[in-house]
């Protein structure tokens, strides 16, 4: 055995020895406990500018503080408490605020007076939350908030002026006609995707102000409306977009090199396809 492979071998044994030697602990948090988890079923988890952990449950929103749990939820008699127990995201803005998408509602939580501060739809009124089942959020460069609802489409909301927009049936390019938002991501160079429930992958370009879409085509049609049904997105050091669906598996976009990866192997692709195909 050369010199050379000899100190390869005695490095990668040393690394082995090391991380074998690492006890890994894992504490359980549970409903059960006296002072635990609010519920069992978790959909979003954030850490502060301050450290803190939120956590968005099925059943209010919990803040951990490495020790403790504070559980905040929703009371029918008072108007300072979150709007609803069901959180589906959390976000922490610009300036350090927590906002809540909740099954009715987004919230805003004022922490020196420990109270939130409701965004609701007002019937009649084109300035207010389209629709009060808010499934995410997110914030753009322009510290707009972007909000995705069940049934009323795409929102953004300015955050000085408190009044909404909604890109749902406008009569201009800006318009995005679907209804059902599921998934929204900012990336790295600035541009906003808009996940949805079987319309695909959206794109909104702020410099001509309308959306591409980004539909994946097949000819077997579950398979189509699978792939289509995009629950989350993420951005990885290379600037690809991974896009999780349901019951679609895993996408890999290439955005350099206009490539779609469809990572579930149901197709054919031993060789990458160029997206303009496939999407």
């Amino acid at each position: 055995m050369k010199f050379k492979q000899v100190i390869i071998y005695v490095i990668l044994l040393f690394i082995v020895n090391i991380l074998y030697g690492q006890n890994l602990k894992f504490v359980h948090y549970t409903p059960e406990e006296e002072n635990g988890i609010s519920n069992g079923t978790v959909r979003k988890i954030i850490q502060d500018k301050q450290g803190i952990i939120w956590i968005g449950t099925e059943d209010g929103i919990n803040k951990f503080d490495g020790y403790t749990f504070r559980k905040f939820k929703y009371n029918p008699d008072d108007t300072n408490t979150v709007s609803d127990n069901k959180i589906y995201d959390i976000l922490e803005d610009h300036d350090g605020k927590l906002w809540f998408a909740t099954g009715f509602g987004l919230n805003k939580y004022d922490p020196k007076f420990n109270r939130f501060i409701r965004y609701l739809n007002i019937e009649n009124n084109d300035n207010s939350l389209s629709d009060n089942s808010v499934r995410c959020i997110v914030e753009d460069n322009e510290m707009v908030l972007w909000i995705g609802t069940d049934n009323g489409g795409l929102n953004t909301l300015n955050i000085n002026t408190g009044v909404f927009y909604n890109y749902n049936n406008r009569k201009d390019s800006s318009s995005l006609n679907v209804e059902i938002i599921t998934a929204l991501f900012k990336s790295n160079d600035g541009n906003i995707w808009i996940g949805t429930k079987n319309n695909g992958l959206f794109k909104y370009d702020q410099k001509a102000n309308d959306f591409k879409q980004y539909l994946f085509t097949h000819n077997n049609e579950e398979y189509q409306e699978m792939k289509n049904w995009i629950t989350c997105i993420y951005e990885d050091n290379n600037g690809n977009l991974w896009i999780g669906t349901r019951k679609g598996g895993l996408n890999l976009m290439d955005k350099k090199n206009n490539i779609l990866i469809d990572y579930t192997k149901l197709l054919d692709i031993s060789e990458p396809k160029e997206l303009d195909k496939y999407w």
